[in-house]
């Protein structure tokens, strides 16, 4: 796996509203955030005032994600310009990795 990663979350709800993040994540915390999910039988993720994302199937949660290696260089400069990236930034559901949950 690669040593940083660019990590990009894209979820619809019938066309009702549309959910964008990002993460800036070293490649073993992507792994370990994947496999958690795997693990997490509650894929119900709550977030504004009304909102959520339940999944049946965590294959499908993690479809709404894609993945790009990134050099050193390219990573320093997405934390120099983005507040925010290396804990996720617009909406990220962290919280749907967390291997408590499991």
């Amino acid at each position: 796996m690669p040593n940083k990663v660019l990590v990009h979350y894209q979820e619809n709800w019938c066309d009702e509203f549309d959910v964008k993040g990002l993460a800036l994540l070293d490649g073993k915390e992507w792994e370990k955030m994947q496999e958690n999910a795997r693990k997490n039988p509650n894929l119900y993720w709550h977030f504004g005032t009304n909102m959520c994302f339940e999944y049946d199937d965590v294959e499908r949660f993690l479809e709404c994600f894609w993945d790009r290696s990134i050099s050193d260089n390219e990573a320093e400069i997405l934390k120099k310009n983005i507040r925010g990236i290396s804990s996720g930034y617009g909406v990220w559901p962290r919280d749907m990795f967390d291997e408590s949950k499991g």
